[in-house]
């Protein structure tokens, strides 16, 4: 248990989630740079959700 908090602590001090969220704002430019096709574009929301979804679905798929 106390692992979990000291880990907590780090992620906190060196804001890793504000990394995650700029990662996750950055990909969709990335990718519709890459695939230039206009018929497939996707709202920053709708991305995001897709994003958050497939990362859960992979992360839980090996401790079910």
């Amino acid at each position: 248990m106390p692992n979990f908090i000291f880990s907590t602590g780090i992620g906190l001090a060196i804001r890793l989630g504000d990394v995650i969220n700029e990662g996750a704002l950055w990909m969709p430019r990335a990718i519709t740079k890459w695939m230039s096709n206009e018929k497939r574009t996707l709202l920053q929301d709708g991305f995001v959700h897709t994003l958050v979804t497939i990362i859960v679905l992979f992360c839980a798929s090996g401790t079910a």
